[in-house]
């Protein structure tokens, strides 16, 4: 009888939870609104043509760049941009109303935020990460751009403090 009671409780809780459980922010009886049609924030949705020409061109030269690729960060960010961009190309080439201008699926719901996918994920967290490695000096070598070391900062004092000026 106590292992019946403790069904009862957790059928009880699993149907309670059902009618309850949150999905990014809405119920689950709630529709999120519409997305864009086929276009980002609803601007250019007649124009969808033009994301399809934008994605296709950030693939060639996402592959081009990444032969001379020698930094990880770098790789992750441009894998992560290229993957979002190949993501909601194949919407866009394969999903109605067809060729070129095909509607990209929406499909993430976060109330009073915005409705997206894992391609927008993608491309959003990608240009954070490469915003991050400009700032901090990384470059698609690897290597550390340095500015304002201490030789850059002896020369500018020295001029500073030269009464004739810099030479070129």
């Amino acid at each position: 009888s106590r292992q019946r009671a403790s069904l009862a409780v957790a059928s009880a809780n699993t149907s309670t939870m059902s009618a309850t459980v949150r999905t990014s922010g809405a119920t689950a009886s709630e529709k999120p609104p519409p997305g864009p049609p086929g276009a980002a924030f609803s601007v250019g949705t007649r124009s969808t043509f033009v994301f399809t020409l934008i994605a296709i061109i950030v693939a060639v030269v996402i592959l081009r760049v990444a032969r001379r690729l020698r930094s990880v960060w770098w790789a992750v960010a441009l894998g992560g941009l290229l993957g979002g961009a190949t993501g909601n190309l194949t919407d866009r080439l394969f999903r109605d109303p067809g060729f070129p201008g095909g509607h990209v699926v929406d499909f993430i719901y976060v109330k009073f935020f915005a409705v997206f996918n894992c391609a927008d994920m993608a491309i959003t967290g990608s240009a954070i990460l490469m915003v991050g490695l400009a700032l901090f000096g990384v470059e698609l070598s690897g290597k550390h751009r340095v500015v304002g070391t201490a030789d850059n900062q002896q020369g500018a004092a020295s001029h500073a403090t030269s009464d004739s000026p810099p030479t070129p």
